[in-house]
């Protein structure tokens, strides 16, 4: 059965030390949001990070630039669960990536939509 078909409105993509995906962590993958989740699962819901304060993550990739990875990668949603300043970072993390061109503006436009998606509609 395809994860289409569920109709699950969204997802948790946790943050797993290991090499199952050939990646450095699960959650900032490119292989997890948009090639496993969309392209082989055909899901369609939103994708919300774990918290990218999780040692799984931050052992190889400071919090940010996990973020911006996350995003890039085809997540919707990044947490950031413990320190303000961390937090703050990782927004600056992500302006600076849309103003560059590193995170295309139709990436973030395209998160909002499935985020709104979540909203009731009543």
């Amino acid at each position: 059965m395809r994860l289409a078909t569920l109709l699950l409105p969204a997802v948790l993509a946790a943050a797993c030390s290991g090499t199952a995906t050939g990646t450095r962590t699960a959650a900032p993958s490119t292989v997890t949001p948009s090639n496993l989740l969309r392209a082989n699962l055909g899901f369609q819901g939103a994708i919300l990070s774990d918290d990218m304060e999780m040692g799984a993550i931050t052992s190889s990739t400071p919090t940010p630039e996990a973020a911006v990875e996350f995003l890039i990668a085809g997540g919707d949603m990044v947490m950031v669960a413990h320190h303000l300043p961390v937090a703050d970072a990782t927004f600056d993390a992500i302006t600076s990536a849309v103003v560059s061109g590193r995170l295309p503006r139709a990436r973030i436009d395209d998160a909002v939509a499935r985020l709104q998606a979540l909203r009731p509609t009543a």
